[in-house]
């Protein structure tokens, strides 16, 4: 038998066919994950995130973060040593692995995040605290190796 050009079009229609099929199982199999659940509440509240970001510009405070022993050590400049706070890991692996540490610093000075409770990838630190009436809001990205 001879290889013709209706072979030719039916191997290509079988071909066209199965990478259809595959693409669409695997996109049944992806897990779509929003980034939060109630993305529209906090674009609503959007300015507040933005005059806090701004408050920490105008009063000329910045973070620290220093990685040591297995943790991340967070140090406060041009602060009064009373800030309270959460600290919120988050990583776009998974939601369900995200973390929140609440501090006060008026009870512990030292604001520590344990990288053993983290898992390996990449993680934004995300810092949220009140110092004198003002809200302020810094974050940084870390990537953490776990062996």
């Amino acid at each position: 038998m001879k290889f013709n050009w209706g072979h030719g079009l039916l191997v290509f229609f079988i071909l066209y066919v199965g990478i259809i099929v595959a693409v669409l199982f695997k996109s049944f199999t992806i897990d779509h994950n929003l980034v939060t659940e109630d993305y529209y509440a906090k674009d609503l509240t959007y300015q507040s995130h933005l005059d806090r970001v701004n408050n920490v510009k105008k009063s000329n405070r910045s973070l620290v973060f220093l990685e040591q022993d297995k943790q991340y050590e967070i140090l406060f400049s041009g602060g009064s040593g009373r800030e309270k706070g959460e600290v919120l890991a988050y990583t776009p692996l998974d939601p369900d692995l995200d973390r929140v540490f609440s501090f006060d610093r008026t009870k512990h000075p030292d604001v520590i995040i344990p990288i053993d409770k983290l898992h390996s990838g990449r993680w934004v630190l995300k810092v949220s605290w009140e110092d004198e009436g003002k809200d302020f809001f810094d974050q940084k990205e870390v990537y953490i190796d776990q062996p």
